[in-house]
């Protein structure tokens, strides 16, 4: 039996959240890349990029896959039905090209391939697909693209984001990228049962969606008034800052119109919505630090170097997030950047989380802030000495060499933890008191 028959028959053989087992084995010769391990909902399958001694290899459970010059970790789809990776490969004539690798079969290829998106109605993937690279400012760039999503496809564009997957609304129907077409940033909006469309907001670098597709949040880029033309490019780099614009996908005469948010910090940015889609929460900075404000609160605290994944609670009104201070950073990111910058390759730092105004124990390193059903407890995974534990308040979890993923049940009595335990890839509870 092929792998796309197995996923295939996945909703005739899921598994109940509530029964701890072994998901599969790390097979024979087969060695982990750190942070690439995934699970599907309900820890129903493992999914990683593995290295078998100079070569790196797709798996999906215990199926192997082929070999691979680069191979971008997985993604599964809402259902957990379906899995894809991005592969890089080079064609016979020497060049580098990139593949979608869809429930273990190749669906696309191109010059390049971008972050993939799962549509969460139907599991319809959504990417950009670019025809070349071109050198754009002293950086390789996909060039004329295109965005794909199921059967639909967009126009063709000069640029396309490049590092975030495209947005699906809730119901599935629209998709919303970034891209650039003779020098005019526009967000992109693909509908799958009408026509595309464009918002023109200003230099887009990162895009957010309310769930309902009404509403975007834009992370603009802001060039302060009476800069000389003449400066260096370090000296303009240093000078930049960024803000955000909410604004109405389908803007009318008589209906809300953009309007900036987190003015009154020296930067923000990567934006995003509460799950009612009422609130927003951002990145802030002064100076070299940055912090987390909600709406329009204008005392966030600066407390830290770099912020990662920002949580929710279900009623939208407070936030979790690992935050990191003392880390080994780039000299050359200026400080209008850092509300962009990612934690996910930081190898240093003294990582927390922060959630209810209070700042949570330091750690090797933090992540995945969930909240229960209810908004009353925070589960969320940290790196001990020991290995990874989940903690909920002032209790932990037993360790497991890796923790990937993190599932409340629906009671909100009990955590579900997908993770690593010596060769086995493991779906385990942890009830907190």
């Amino acid at each position: 039996m092929s792998l796309a028959d197995c996923f295939a028959l996945l909703p005739l053989v899921l598994v109940p959240q509530g029964e701890p087992r072994t998901v599969a084995r790390l097979p024979d010769g087969i060695k982990l890349e750190t942070g690439s391990l995934r699970f599907a909902r309900g820890g129903k399958q493992a999914a990683y990029v593995g290295h078998r001694g100079d070569e790196d290899v797709w798996v999906v459970g215990e199926t192997v896959g082929d070999t691979y010059d680069q191979i971008e970790p997985p993604v599964f789809d809402a259902s957990g039905a379906h899995v894809s990776f991005r592969v890089r490969s080079t064609d016979k004539k020497g060049r580098e090209v990139w593949s979608l690798i869809l429930d273990g079969k190749k669906v696309a290829t191109n010059a390049w391939i971008g972050p993939v998106a799962f549509s969460p109605v139907d599991g319809t993937p959504a990417y950009w697909s670019a025809d070349r690279w071109e050198t754009i400012e002293d950086m390789e760039k996909p060039a004329l693209a295109i965005l794909m999503a199921g059967k639909k496809k967009s126009g063709r564009f000069e640029l396309a984001e490049m590092y975030d997957p495209p947005v699906f609304s809730q119901d599935g129907r629209y998709v919303f990228s970034h891209a650039w077409n003779l020098a005019d940033d526009r967000v992109v909006v693909l509908d799958l049962k009408g026509k595309e469309s464009s918002l023109h907001i200003g230099e887009v670098q990162h895009l957010a969606v309310n769930p309902s597709g009404t509403e975007v949040v834009c992370t603009i880029v802001h060039e302060p008034e009476g800069l000389d033309a003449e400066v260096s490019d370090e000296e303009f780099d240093a000078a930049i800052t960024h803000v955000l614009v909410r604004a109405p996908v389908a803007a009318k005469a008589k209906g809300p119109k953009p309007v900036v948010i987190g003015s009154r910090y020296e930067s923000a940015g990567r934006a995003q919505f509460s799950p009612d889609g009422e609130h927003v929460a951002f990145r802030v900075s002064r100076g070299f630090k940055v912090g987390v404000a909600l709406d329009s609160d204008a005392n966030a605290a600066f407390e830290y170097d770099l912020i990662g994944e920002v949580a929710f609670d279900p009623s939208g009104t407070h936030v979790a997030y690992v935050a990191v201070e003392g880390c080994t950073l780039d000299a050359d990111i200026p400080a209008g950047f850092r509300v962009l910058e990612r934690v996910d390759e930081l190898e240093d730092g003294k990582w927390r989380v922060v959630y209810g105004g209070t700042q949570g124990p330091e750690f090797l390193r933090t992540a995945l802030p969930r909240w229960s059903p209810d908004g009353s407890r925070l589960a969320y995974a940290a790196e001990t000495s020991l290995g990874w534990r989940v903690y909920v308040g002032e209790q932990w979890s037993d360790a497991v060499d890796v923790v990937a993923e993190l599932e409340w049940s629906p009671d909100g009595k009990t955590v579900w933890i997908g993770g690593r335990r010596g060769f086995e890839f493991v779906w385990t509870s942890f009830v907190p008191d």
